[in-house]
């Protein structure tokens, strides 16, 4: 299920964003569930880059693990979960428009077994919660 999200950040570039987005560190300050993510590869992210994020789910904290997939330096980074509760694929996208970024938190994530019947319910929660995510990251970035 796609629960992606976009948003226009307005005063910034492409290259200010994905900065900010790609230090792993960062997402507890944006993502308002996240509490904790760290790349586990020496350097910057790049392809093949593994790492983890952990996020309060209701008092419960649940940890996901992730490799990059694909990786274009101030456009997109891609990555595969490999650990946690859901299957999939997310990413970040910016590009450039008029006056500032458009940046879209891409999300393709299902849960397996038995966690199928409550795919329509985490559609709508996984979709507020990532548009929740990107309105805060709009705020942050354009309060800098």
């Amino acid at each position: 299920m796609n629960v992606s999200a976009s948003v226009d950040i307005v005063g910034s570039t492409p290259e200010e964003v994905f900065q900010y987005v790609t230090e792993v560190y960062n997402e507890p300050k944006w993502r308002l569930k996240s509490t904790e993510s760290k790349l586990l590869t020496e350097g910057p992210m790049r392809v093949d880059s593994e790492g983890y994020s952990e996020a309060d789910n209701n008092g419960k904290l649940i940890k996901a693990g992730w490799k990059v997939t694909e990786y274009e330096e101030n456009e997109y980074a891609k990555w595969e979960l490999t650990s946690g509760p859901l299957v999939g694929t997310g990413g970040y996208r910016v590009e450039g428009v008029d006056g500032g970024v458009r940046f879209t938190l891409e999300a393709d994530v299902r849960m397996p077994g038995l966690g199928v019947l409550l795919g329509p319910v985490v559609k709508i929660i996984g979709c507020r919660m990532n548009k929740a995510d990107v309105s805060n990251l709009k705020n942050i970035l354009e309060s800098d």
